[in-house]
């Protein structure tokens, strides 16, 4: 578990927003993608704050079975150098087609989560390369590379916002198990404001009220959404989300809008779809 810090100014009037992205995965979603960098920097424009969170899953690549057909190959022996360079070659310029559109936005990324899917670069025939396409897109767009969870303390005008994320697991294919998985992250960290969770293409937001003390701490739990359409309509063979009958994906993104209220010295916060 990563813990990190961000440090936001905000002038009197403007807002901060704060958007978990991920679950892309394929590369005819990327209008919808510039679509969200666009109206961020318009955010940015009117003198409002943006930081983003990536959550995993940032274009089509490996998932963990192909991965281990890739280290299986040949009965173990793996690939012949030419055939793995190829591959490593094809992996990263998808992640530097999927980096120039965000990176507008460099220097507005708290982090990079590890996703399900991701390909690992054989640094022995690549010394130039980071370890797989996650830490090379972290370091494209010059923000951490977080790993499987973090806990994240935005601190606003010295206010803090705690997030606790993780890429997240598993398909559930109930509205119920789909939040119940969400709220046991709570079981983990115990005080954040903000608990999200990928992995799903789950798009909800459900809040609820802590006591600390005499206080009450107003908690949210989110799926982050998907740029990833799970059924092809009009084709015969299907998606594996259609051979399962999973719920179609909740495309878009959640969003948390954190302004401050100075005659109370306190943040005010909502996070919405």
């Amino acid at each position: 578990m990563i813990f990190t810090t961000q440090t936001i100014k905000l002038k009197p009037k403007k807002s901060l927003f704060v958007v978990p992205f991920g679950e892309v995965q394929s590369e005819e979603e990327y209008p919808r993608l510039k679509n969200l960098v666009n109206w961020l920097l318009k955010r940015q424009d009117e003198g409002h704050q943006v930081l983003l969170l990536g959550m995993g899953d940032y274009f089509e690549s490996p998932s963990p079975s192909d991965r281990a057909a890739i280290h299986a190959a040949k009965r173990g022996f793996g690939f012949y150098e030419e055939l793995a360079r190829d591959i490593m070659r094809i992996y990263e310029k998808r992640t530097w087609e999927i980096a120039d559109i965000l990176k507008p936005l460099t220097g507005h990324f708290a982090g990079m989560l590890r996703g399900h899917h991701w390909l690992e670069f054989a640094t022995n025939l690549r010394a130039d390369l980071p370890a797989d396409t996650n830490r090379l897109l972290a370091q494209i767009l010059k923000c951490p590379y977080l790993g499987s969870t973090v806990q994240l303390t935005i601190r606003v005008n010295g206010l803090p916002f705690r997030v606790f994320a993780s890429h997240g697991y598993g398909s559930a294919r109930t509205p119920g198990a789909r939040l119940a998985k969400r709220l046991r992250m709570r079981e983990v960290v115990l005080d954040a404001h903000w608990y999200i969770m990928g992995h799903d293409n789950d798009k909800v937001v459900y809040p609820t009220e802590a006591l600390v003390g005499r206080e009450y701490l107003k908690q949210y739990f989110s799926g982050s959404g998907s740029f990833q359409r799970a059924y092809a309509f009009d084709k015969t063979e299907g998606t594996y989300a259609e051979d399962l009958l999973l719920p179609p994906t909740s495309l878009g993104v959640v969003i948390a809008k954190i302004d401050m209220k100075p005659q109370k010295k306190r943040l005010n916060y909502h996070v919405s779809t």
